[in-house]
């Protein structure tokens, strides 16, 4: 089974328990390969979901990697180094810190603040050096991570 067909059976099997994959890595260390696979919900994932989520994985990846060599697989939630990637996931960050970089007339805006809403077409950061608020469109936002408040 090549790594696009993996991925897509990997994203069936998260979907069937209510989560989506933000991200699909396949890496080398040394002999063994390295499979890491982040999901992430409209609620919360915790370490249980991983585990049985894993579980699940861990059966279709011997049958498709049975004769290829060593594995290693890796199931989490993106955390806070990865960046947001789907509007739904702004969600449940509402009141959290974000740092988000997008396009804009000049070329690109960058600014960190707090999440104070979004709507299907983009999201509002209240900054508080500035004592302002900036409106960022999905369209618009390059990237957006989730940042520590200090």
């Amino acid at each position: 089974m090549i790594v696009a067909q993996l991925r897509e059976v990997i994203e069936e099997l998260v979907a069937r328990r209510g989560a989506h994959v933000i991200d699909f890595v396949v890496r080398r260390e040394g002999d063994t390969k390295v499979f890491e696979v982040f999901v992430d919900a409209e609620e919360a994932v915790t370490s249980d979901f991983c585990s049985a989520l894993s579980r699940e994985l861990r059966s279709v990846l011997e049958k498709a990697w049975d004769s290829r060599g060593s594995y290693r697989l890796t199931v989490s939630s993106p955390g806070m180094s990865r960046p947001l990637k789907f509007p739904w996931q702004y969600k449940k960050h509402v009141g959290r810190y974000l740092q988000v970089k997008a396009r804009s007339g000049e070329g690109h805006q960058s600014a960190t603040g707090k999440l104070v809403s979004f709507d299907d077409n983009g999201i509002e950061l209240a900054i508080k050096e500035k004592n302002q608020h900036l409106r960022f469109t999905f369209g618009a936002i390059v990237e957006a991570r989730l940042k520590a408040p200090w």
